[in-house]
This record gives structure tokens, sequence and C-alpha cells, in this order.
């Protein structure tokens, strides 16, 4: 009890405040197989592991991740195939690739972690979108990532849990594809719907339709829009105050909760705002 209140004191800050850096945003377009286009908004963190965890990482790196019932907080067992490992370190090249020891990554995740022109491929996703006809609805996700670098140069990547659970475009169930930490963004409802009140009709304007359930008048930033009202998303993702600022929350589940590559402990010598007890009451 001591320990986890100290804990507290050291770290206690709200969800939404960061002291990790922020490097860019990255925007990437799909078009999926059921004909609707899938534009993604990805914000790009910068994290380094200190030297006394690399040894942690490496173990992890080397470990299987342990089945769980359910596919929430880790992955389920799947009869003949074998379980991914808790984490793939790839260099910078290899993930231009698209490959590491022979397993395809999750390209647009991975691929924008990398990517040196961030704004001109931004400004091309915004062209493409603007071809479109107005009225088009486009499928919106905007998540925050994080490069999560060792001494080595190698880039630390975890398991897509959603993946393997479940499958993903042309990927069947149980494949493994390591893809960048970090996951969906939140944002509080009322300020998605009214975009921070700038645009109080936005909602019914935009033909927005949630993917994902609210809770605690929160929900996921994965929706349906029509394709005119992209940039406005944008520009309030941007600046807006009332969605998740940061990946820690992220981080904090696929760290210590599911994968168990850190403790708590580990956690505080990451150096990053967030408290340990806050992260672990309040999952996805």
């Amino acid at each position: 009890m001591i320990r986890v209140l100290i804990l507290f004191l050291l770290f206690a800050t709200t969800a939404w405040s960061a002291d990790i850096t922020k490097i860019g945003s990255y925007h990437d377009l799909e078009l999926g197989r059921n004909g609707v286009f899938s534009a993604r908004l990805f914000e790009i963190y910068d994290l380094e592991i200190p030297g006394e965890l690399e040894a942690r990482v490496l173990e992890g790196s080397r470990a299987t991740v342990i089945p769980s019932p359910d596919p929430k907080y880790g992955f389920t067992l799947i009869e003949g195939l074998t379980l991914p490992k808790k984490i793939y370190l790839g260099t910078p090249a290899q993930i231009r690739s698209g490959w590491i020891g022979g397993t395809s990554l999750a390209g647009t995740n991975a691929f924008g972690l990398i990517e040196t022109d961030r704004a001109g491929r931004n400004r091309a996703v915004a062209r493409m979108l603007s071809r479109l006809k107005r009225g088009t609805l486009i499928r919106v996700e905007a998540a925050t990532l994080v490069r999560i670098r060792l001494s080595s140069g190698e880039i630390l990547l975890l398991p897509n849990k959603g993946t393997w659970n479940k499958g993903r475009g042309t990927a069947p169930r149980g494949t493994i594809i390591p893809s960048a930490a970090g996951g969906v963004a939140e944002a509080k409802v009322e300020a998605l719907y009214s975009l921070s009140g700038r645009s109080p009709g936005f909602a019914k304007s935009s033909g927005l339709m949630l993917q994902r359930e609210i809770v605690n008048g929160k929900t996921d930033l994965n929706f349906d829009m029509k394709v005119e009202y992209w940039s406005d998303f944008v520009e309030w993702f941007e600046t807006s105050k009332d969605r998740e600022r940061n990946p820690l929350r992220e981080l904090y589940e696929e760290l210590v909760t599911e994968n168990a590559i850190f403790s708590s402990e580990d956690w505080m010598k990451l150096g990053l705002a967030g408290s340990c007890t806050f992260l672990l009451e309040h999952p996805r």
C-alpha cells in the first residue's frame, strides 16, 4: 500500500498530459476490400529506453506471450499456431522493407515511424481525399504511436493483438504482425460531435457515425464521416485539448499489463508522467 501511494504521489497527473516527445503526425490512406477509403492520422512520439532496461527488452524479444481467455487483454491460443513473441526488434532498414526475420510488419504503422517527408505525405493524402465526391463516407482512425528506440539503433515493435485474434485486411486470424506501440486515441464525445464548439453542427452535417462504444463520456477516435470534413477534423485533432494527447495509457497496457515486459517500478525508470495507479485503473 505504501509503495502504491509513493508511486501515485510521484507520478500523479492527468491521463491526458505528457512529457514524451512528439515528432510529428503522419497521414495514411487505404482503399478497403469493401470499397471504403480508410483515412488514418498517426501522431508519432519518440522514446528512448534507458540502458538499465535494455536487458529486459532483450529478454522480452526472446519470450512468447502468455495466452489470455480475454482477447482484450492478451492473446488467445489458436490450436496449431505458435504464439507471438512479446517484442520484435528491427532496424530502420528492416522496417522500411516491411519484414523482420521473415515476419511481415503492419506496413502503415511501421513505415510511418520513419517516414522522412511526413508533411509531403500528408499533403498527398489530403489531395487524394479532395478528389473524392462530396458526401463520400470515409472511415477515420486517429492513433498515437511511439517509436521506441534502443541504444543499438533498433526499434521496438509489439505483436498486433487485433490481427492475431480477429484478422485484419488480407491477414487471416492468427497472423503475427509486429507493429508500433500505441493505439487509437480517445476523445470526449461531446467535444468531437461539435469539434470543441467551433462547428456545432458538425455531427449532423458530416454524417458522423461512431464505430466504438461510448464509455464515461469518451470514445475511441474511430468513426465514419463525409470526406469534405477531413481537414476540419485534422485541425481539431491537432489543436483540441478535449482528446487524449499522448500514448501513455496504451503504453502502460502494452508494456506492463498485457505483455509484462516491464514492472510498475520499471515504468518509473522510463521517466514518463502518468500514475501507475491511474493507468492501471483506467484501461481501454
